[in-house]
C-alpha cells in the first residue's frame, strides 16, 4: 500500500448496509489531478470542471462492474478540497474491496466528521453550519429537521454575519478617526455610528432570542406522540398511563383536540423520575388525516399536529381489527409499534405485524397485565436514554453560542453607551473589539482544537 498522499481521505458515505446504491466519498488536494494514476481509463478524461461520468470498474477479480463518477473541483466543493463520489451497486463486499482499492491509491479512512471538519478548516461552513450538519443527521423529530436544514442553509447566521458586517465597519471608522487630528476630514461621524450600532444590537437581540428558544425546546420534556386510527386504543391506553381523563367511546373520531399529560415511568422500572410527557392525538385515518376535519376545531387540531415536536412516537394499532394498518406516519419518527386490545381475540393482518417489526419494537397491550406496560416503559427508556445523551451534547453547543452574543450583545451596548457619554474613542474602539470577538467566537473563528475534537468526533464515518 502506498502512503496517503497529500493527506487524501475516503469513506463509506451510505450506511452499512445492502442497498440499491453504494456511495464512497473521497477528498484532498491534488486528488482530481492525479485521479488517471489510479481511475480507469473508461472514468477518464477528466476536465477538471464539475462533471459526472459513467463507466466500468474492475473491482472484484474478473468482473467489472457499472461505476459512476461525480467530480467535485475546489474550492467549490463540499469540503473546499477536490472532492471524487464513486457511486456503486450497494453489495457490502464491493464496497469494501472498493474502499481498500481507494487506500492503495494512497488514500485514507476518514476519522468520524472529518469531511465536515474539513469543509469548516476551509471556510465552506462555519462552526453553526457544521454543527447543523451534525443536528441534521441526529434529528428525532420534524421540528428538529427543519431547525437543522434552516441553520445549514445560512439562517439565522446571515442576519448575524450582517451584524458582524455592520459591527467591523463601525469599528474601522471609530479606528481611523483615532489615527487623525480634530478637524480632519476623517473625523468620526456620531450618527452614523450609532446606527450601525443600533442595527447591529438589534441582530444580536434576535440572534439572542432564536438561540433561547432552541435551549427552551431542548430542556423540555420528553414528549411522546400517541398516533393511530380512531378506536385504536390511544385514549384507553393514555388515560391508564397518566390517570388524566379522555373521553372514551366506541363512536370514532370522539378524541377532537390533542390530550396531553406527564407520565413518570420511573416506578415501574425501579429507575429516578423521568419527565415524560404523552400526547394522544385525534385519530387519524389510514392516509394520515384526521378523521372529521372539516370542521373549524379539527382544522385547529390539525394546525397543531402539524408543529408537533414528538421526540419518539407510539404508533397504536387496534390488535382485534382484521382491517387496521399502521399510521401513514409509522416510521417518520423514532418510535415502536404498541398494539392494544392484546386480551381480545388476534385479528390483526400477519402482514402488518411483520412491517411493524421492520420499524423496530413491538408491544402487545393487555389491559389485564402490567408486564406489558413494564416492556412498553423498559422499549421507551431505552431510546430516551439514547436520545437525551445527544441532548446534553446540543445544549452544551447552545450554551456556548448564547455565551458568545452576550459577549457581543454587552460589548455593542457598552461601546453605545460610550459614544454617548463622550468616552475616549479608544475605549469604544475596545468595546468593538469584545463585540467582535464573541461573534467571531459564534462562527467559529476562534474556537479551541479540543472543543473541535469533541465536536466533530459525534459524527459518523463519511460525513
Amino acid at each position: 500500500m502506498s502512503a496517503p498522499r497529500a493527506d487524501w481521505i475516503a469513506a463509506l458515505a451510505t450506511p452499512e448496509a445492502p442497498a440499491p446504491r453504494g456511495v464512497l466519498r473521497a477528498s484532498g488536494a491534488g486528488l482530481i489531478a492525479a485521479a488517471p494514476e489510479w481511475l480507469p481509463a473508461s472514468l477518464l478524461p477528466l476536465s477538471g470542471a464539475r462533471e459526472v461520468r459513467e463507466g466500468r470498474w474492475d473491482w472484484l477479480p474478473g468482473a467489472d462492474v457499472a461505476c459512476r463518477l461525480l467530480v467535485f473541483p475546489a474550492p467549490a466543493s463540499a469540503t473546499g478540497e477536490d472532492v471524487l463520489e464513486l457511486h456503486l451497486p450497494g453489495s457490502l463486499p464491493l464496497l469494501e474491496n472498493a474502499l481498500a482499492r481507494l487506500q492503495q491509491a494512497g488514500m485514507r479512512l476518514a476519522e468520524p466528521g472529518e469531511f465536515t471538519r474539513r469543509a469548516f478548516l476551509n471556510g465552506r461552513l462555519d462552526l453553526t453550519q457544521a454543527e447543523a450538519v451534525l443536528d441534521l443527521v441526529q434529528s428525532r423529530n420534524q421540528h428538529a429537521l427543519r431547525t437543522a436544514a434552516e441553520v445549514l442553509a445560512g439562517r439565522p447566521g446571515d442576519l448575524l454575519r450582517k451584524a458582524r458586517e455592520s459591527l467591523a465597519f463601525a469599528l474601522v471608522q471609530v479606528e481611523t478617526s483615532l489615527d487623525f487630528e480634530e478637524g480632519d476630514s476623517q473625523d468620526l461621524q456620531p450618527a452614523e455610528i450609532e446606527q450601525l450600532l443600533h442595527s447591529t444590537r438589534a441582530a444580536l437581540v434576535h440572534g439572542g432570542a432564536v438561540e433561547s428558544q432552541r435551549q427552551a425546546t431542548l430542556r423540555s420534556g420528553w414528549r411522546i406522540g400517541l398516533i393511530g386510527a380512531p378506536n385504536a386504543g390511544k385514549s384507553t391506553l393514555f388515560t391508564r398511563l397518566t390517570g388524566a381523563r379522555a373521553l372514551v367511546s366506541e363512536l370514532a373520531g370522539t378524541t377532537r383536540d390533542r390530550l396531553e399529560a406527564r407520565w413518570d415511568p420511573g416506578p415501574l422500572l425501579e429507575h429516578p423520575q423521568h419527565d415524560w410527557i404523552l400526547a394522544d392525538q385525534p385519530g387519524l385515518s389510514a392516509a394520515g388525516e384526521q378523521v372529521g376535519a372539516a370542521d373549524a376545531r379539527d382544522a385547529a387540531a390539525q394546525a397543531r399536529a402539524a408543529d408537533d415536536r414528538f421526540d419518539f412516537c407510539w404508533w397504536v394499532v387496534n390488535g382485534s381489527d382484521a382491517d387496521a394498518v399502521l399510521p401513514a406516519q409509522a416510521g417518520s419518527t423514532p418510535g415502536l409499534t404498541v398494539i392494544t386490545h392484546g386480551d381480545l381475540p388476534r385479528r390483526l393482518p400477519g402482514a402488518v405485524v411483520r412491517r411493524a417489526h421492520d420499524l423496530g419494537e413491538v408491544v402487545w397491550i393487555d389491559p389485564g397485565r402490567t408486564s406489558a406496560v413494564k416492556a412498553l416503559a423498559r422499549h421507551s427508556l431505552a431510546a430516551h436514554q439514547d436520545q437525551e445523551a445527544l441532548r446534553h451534547q446540543r445544549l452544551r453547543s447552545v450554551a456556548r453560542h448564547r455565551q458568545a452574543l452576550q459577549q457581543a450583545q454587552a460589548g455593542v451596548a457598552d461601546a453605545e453607551s460610550g459614544l454617548r457619554q463622550g468616552l475616549p474613542l479608544d475605549l469604544v474602539a475596545e468595546e468593538l473589539r469584545r463585540a467582535m470577538h464573541g461573534l467571531d467566537t459564534f462562527f467559529g473563528r476562534f474556537t479551541p482544537e479540543d472543543l473541535l475534537d469533541r465536536l466533530f468526533a459525534q459524527f459518523c464515518v463519511g460525513k
